[in-house]
């Protein structure tokens, strides 16, 4: 973060109220043109709507794509603590092992670049099965990163790391690396090995999905900005997720996310289940893979220690 971008964040923190209070006010300004009952519903079918309700979508099937990894490694995680004992000290067994788990991410791999290819080539409106499955993905996803660790009191995407957290940090990677040298070279424990190298890339996905989650929580919930005084204090809270480490969330802010996520679920379910609404895959598609692809990237790093 910038001097600039944290000035700003703090300064925020500090005036809360007042932030939110101006956020409220320049909305009811911009939307003072829209207040006649015509205006308003020109608005909420327009172009400009149809275009905000995709771009909210697309970013949530991005962050939806991590899914299908944080499911994978909690399956290999299960089945690895299972079969661990038969594995201790077969290296054979390990080699086939391996191969057995790199297969079903070379299928993933294969997933995400069909449905690039497909959207590129094939553009059309979403299926009804294809809606409901990226509706489902929505809902999974706005429930997990945002509604219920916010009413848990538990919403701290780290976005920022102080010297105590990375001390902290190095410390713990350099016990794991101790631990997993002695059960894999002198106790041979390959499959406890392997159990908790995927538990930990669970872990790392899931907080790059909420850092993400909360980096990119303006532009999922542009949707709500056909009504202007919802998106000034949508922008405000922004900033405060933004400096939640500097001053975290007051139990009002934590509410007011559970209501803006809870918007955009009604609208994304709209958007994707609506017959009026023609969503093309490209931009569903394309978001989608991507955040697949980028979820493995992460996962190349992990095996490439095994």
């Amino acid at each position: 973060m910038s001097p600039l971008s944290e000035a700003i964040c703090k300064r925020v923190s500090e005036k809360r109220g007042l932030s939110y209070a101006i956020g409220l006010i320049l909305g009811l300004i911009a939307w003072v043109p829209f207040l006649n009952i015509g205006d308003l519903t020109q608005l909420w079918n327009s172009e400009t709507s149809l275009m905000l309700l995709t771009i909210s979508g697309a970013v949530a099937k991005f962050l939806s794509g991590f899914g299908i990894m944080l499911t994978y490694a909690a399956f290999c995680s299960l089945v690895l603590r299972i079969v661990s004992p038969s594995m201790k000290g077969k290296k054979q067994r390990l080699k086939t092992m391996k191969i057995l788990l790199l297969l079903p991410v070379l299928g993933i791999v294969a997933y995400a670049v069909y449905l690039i290819w497909h959207a590129l080539i094939d553009l059309q409106a979403l299926s009804f099965i294809e809606s409901l499955t990226a509706t489902y993905g929505i809902w999974s996803l706005l429930l997990a990163v945002y509604v219920v660790p916010a009413l848990r009191g538990s919403y701290r995407p780290e976005l920022q790391k102080g010297s105590l957290d990375k001390a902290r940090e190095t410390l713990s990677e350099g016990k794991h690396r101790l631990w997993r040298g002695y059960q894999f070279y002198i106790h041979r424990d390959y499959g406890k090995v392997y159990a908790s190298e995927f538990e930990r890339y669970q872990t790392r996905l899931n907080s790059l999905r909420s850092i993400l989650g909360a980096v990119l929580l303006l532009p999922l919930a542009v949707t709500l900005f056909v009504v202007p005084p919802v998106a000034g204090v949508t922008l405000v809270l922004w900033i405060r997720i933004l400096s939640a480490e500097y001053r975290p969330l007051t139990l009002a802010e934590r509410g007011l996310l559970v209501l803006i996520a809870l918007g955009i679920l009604a609208l994304a379910t709209y958007l994707f289940l609506t017959a009026i609404v023609f969503t093309s895959l490209l931009y569903i598609n394309v978001s989608y893979a991507l955040g697949i692809l980028l979820s493995i990237g992460t996962l190349g790093n992990l095996l490439s220690r095994l």
